[in-house]
């Protein structure tokens, strides 16, 4: 599920059909993904009333953001 929805964001931004908010490095791995969102779970615990997709994107925006 996480690997879908990174692939739907990593797909929206790079045809720039919404604004690139995620700077993910070369060959990130599914691992990675899954670790960035179980990490952001625990550090954000008030947030797992939130819907399941919207939470793998912020993971993955605090994972790797892009510089501002």
């Amino acid at each position: 599920y996480t690997a879908g929805i990174y692939d739907m964001v990593n797909l929206l931004e790079t045809t720039n059909a919404v604004p690139k908010l995620h700077c993910f490095p070369p060959g990130v791995t599914r691992l990675q993904i899954h670790d960035a969102v179980v990490h952001y779970l625990q550090d954000h615990p008030d947030q797992r009333r939130a819907g399941a997709a919207g939470l793998v994107r912020d993971a993955l925006q605090d994972a790797w953001p892009c510089p501002r």
